[in-house]
């Protein structure tokens, strides 16, 4: 891949999208770490605001808000036994006939 050119070429078009849409470093609008660092020196409780907010979790909640349970409607199952004899018949139906099925498809195998 890299006797391709291909990864130099991609910085290539990268550099020019940059110089066309005016991106900036970081710098410009977070500024630097030290700038960063005496900001918060000198006023630290407006600087942690966001954060303070953000990170207030009750124990015993799920993070960032309460827990809650899933929008599902639970619908208790309960069905009688002749509802389920049914069903068991019918099981044993269809397991009856993929028996019949790889059997015939066993024969036409070794024809």
């Amino acid at each position: 891949l890299e006797w391709t050119g291909l990864c130099q070429g991609s910085w290539v078009i990268a550099r020019i999208h940059r110089k066309l849409v005016k991106f900036k470093r970081d710098e410009v609008y977070i500024g630097t770490a030290e700038e960063r660092k005496a900001q918060a020196q000198a006023d630290p409780k407006s600087f942690d605001e966001d954060d303070e907010r953000e990170t207030q979790v009750v124990p015993g909640h799920l993070y960032p808000g309460p827990a809650t349970t899933p929008q599902v409607a639970f619908i208790p199952l309960t069905r009688s036994n002749s509802d389920l004899n049914e069903i068991e018949h019918d099981l044993k139906e269809k397991r009856e006939q993929m028996k019949r099925m790889q059997m015939d498809d066993d024969e036409e195998m070794e024809c």
